[in-house]
């Protein structure tokens, strides 16, 4: 498994198709080389056809031959290109851990040794499993180990999408890792940070994932259950007797209702809400932030943590005010 897709493969000027499976349908883009600079060439939502498991491993095995050939269809009617995918792996179905080795390895026993270790961490058969790593930055009192995080993700979950794509004719290039995908893709606009801390928050719909990085490594990711925008959307659809689409509609852009008095009733319910799940989530990041700081101490810190700019993205980030409340609550 490739925990990094920075570059094209084959010498293409045009990326892999990136498919990230998600509760709801899958997200698919692909980008273009041009000169030094990267464009965006297609980018789609699709939903899933039917009805279904909605977890991030449930909806992965959604993904059988017919659905996937219904998806390359519509994405080639969109603009894409190709057959070739990067694959994001679903969070659930990843096993990960932080393994300390032995200094100065070569880079076949580094693999090696991280493929056992984390075998062995996680009580699995090694060979049972597709295994990436990316090296961490060594933290206070680290010694001369050698920090990673590894991932793994067992093949009786990954045996269905693969068999799907082979059948369909779909060529895997890799599978990537959320965090790091993520971590790319906010890489220009983190360019300029001088903190030591990044702070990325994904707001997707059944959770939201917490994500910080110390410089340009990533060293922490969090799946927060009670803080997705389902959390929001369905208990607001109930208050209001709407459907979740109206009431994903208040949350994002508060347009009013064509009943004045229920727009306001509305508006204070979808507030209401949105503290609720910012007080959850506010927590969980203060302390995410609070932890990081302290496994890698600055030298410079001052008052309040050496953290820079947060950045959302995923389907909840465009919640009216909720950028606004977690800045405060966290003080980022």
């Amino acid at each position: 498994m490739s925990a990094s897709v920075l570059s094209w493969l084959g010498g293409s000027l045009l990326s892999p198709i990136g498919i990230d499976v998600g509760e709801r349908g899958i997200e698919a883009t692909q980008l273009r080389k041009r000169g030094p600079a990267l464009e965006l060439v297609a980018a789609a939502s699709i939903p899933w056809k039917a009805t279904g498991p909605t977890s991030g491993v449930g909806a992965m095995r959604r993904l059988d031959a017919a659905e996937l050939d219904r998806i390359m269809v519509v994405l080639d009617r969109r603009g894409f290109v190709g057959d070739r995918v990067v694959l994001a792996a679903p969070v659930d179905a990843l096993l990960s851990a932080g393994l300390e080795l032995p200094p100065r390895l070569g880079t076949s026993q580094r693999e090696q040794l991280t493929r056992m270790e984390l075998a062995r961490a996680m009580k699995r058969d090694p060979s049972s499993m597709e295994v990436g790593s990316w090296p961490l930055p060594t933290p206070g009192r680290g010694g001369e180990a050698t920090h990673i995080a590894a991932v793994g993700w067992p093949m009786d979950s990954a045996t269905a999408i693969l068999g799907a794509c082979d059948e369909v004719g779909v060529t895997v290039e890799a599978v990537d890792v959320r965090c790091l995908a993520l971590a790319r893709a906010c890489k220009p606009v983190l360019a300029g940070e001088v903190t030591p801390l990044r702070l990325i928050v994904d707001l997707g719909w059944n959770a939201a994932h917490a994500l910080v990085m110390h410089h340009s490594s990533v060293v922490y990711e969090r799946q927060i259950v009670d803080a997705g925008v389902r959390a929001l959307v369905s208990p607001l659809a109930k208050d209001l007797s709407c459907d979740e689409s109206v009431a994903l509609r208040i949350l994002k852009t508060s347009l009013p209702e064509p009943d004045g008095r229920r727009r306001e009733n509305g508006a204070a319910l979808a507030s209401a809400r949105v503290r609720g799940m910012v007080a959850t989530l506010s927590r969980e990041l203060a302390m995410a932030l609070a932890y990081i700081a302290g496994r890698y101490p600055s030298g410079t810190r001052s008052e309040g943590l050496p953290v820079g700019t947060m950045w959302l993205c995923g389907c909840g980030c465009g919640v009216a005010g909720l950028s606004r409340m977690i800045s405060e609550h966290v003080g980022v």
